[in-house]
């Protein structure tokens, strides 16, 4: 193919549009791949570095060449496409291989008010044994309760100040890739629980009726608040509240 007989125009828009494309391609794998561990940045680097090599060719294809200069063209030309075609199969290959699995989005359903805490069970001596006393579980105020994501099902009870996040050194640690390493805590103050995000990274939001709402100040919890950071649902359980 012959690019020297293009006019600069359409030389630089097909060049171009490529590197728009994979440009879009690209910003997508940043987004989806933010607060991931393990080789995401592998991910995001060959990506990035295979859209910066379709650059050269819309610079020369925009200029007015001569002859002389059609073997330049032609080579940043099919780097231009090559790198382009690269970066839709390396986006592909981490769509498909790439991405940590995740439950599909938890959408509460109107007017859901199930709000069944996860019952303690005390463990059964065995019948060899005579049977001991049983112990009175220790009961929390509040609870979170895992409705949705990694965790699904746990209940992680609410004392002082609970730090939530990814590390070890959390109060509640989430196996969730999208939850920062510390993204939020609950505070215990004058009677009330009072979420706060920590400047996550992906932020926090409180599911209303079907819709989201980016937590970005100290919120109050009341019972039945379902709160969604990264992929993981938590509904915040009062245990004082009647039939607790």
């Amino acid at each position: 193919m012959s690019f020297i007989d293009w006019e600069p125009m359409a030389r630089a828009g097909l060049f171009g549009g490529i590197f728009l494309l994979a440009l879009f391609a690209v910003l997508w794998v940043w987004y989806d791949s933010a607060g991931g561990e393990g080789n995401s940045w592998t991910w995001r680097i060959a990506a990035t570095l295979l859209v910066v090599l379709t650059v050269p060719a819309i610079v020369l294809g925009a200029a007015n060449l001569d002859a002389g200069r059609e073997t330049l063209l032609t080579v940043f030309a099919w780097l231009n496409i090559g790198a382009g075609v690269a970066t839709f199969l390396t986006v592909a290959a981490y769509a498909t291989w790439g991405r940590a699995t995740a439950e599909p989005p938890y959408v509460p359903a109107p007017g859901n008010n199930d709000r069944t805490v996860i019952p303690e069970r005390t463990p059964t001596p065995p019948p060899t044994q005579p049977a001991a006393a049983p112990k009175r579980p220790v009961r929390a105020d509040a609870y979170l309760v895992a409705k949705a994501g990694p965790e699904k099902g746990r209940q992680f009870p609410l004392d002082g100040t609970v730090v939530i996040g990814r590390s070890g050194q959390c109060d509640i640690q989430l196996e969730d890739r999208r939850v920062s390493t510390e993204h939020a805590q609950v505070k215990h103050a004058d009677g009330a629980f009072i979420f706060t995000d920590l400047r996550s990274t992906n932020g926090s939001f409180l599911l209303v009726e079907g819709r989201e709402e980016q937590i970005r100040t100290a919120q109050v919890l009341i019972d039945g608040d379902e709160l969604r950071i990264g992929h993981t649902v938590l509904q915040f359980v009062d245990a004082t509240k009647a039939g607790r």
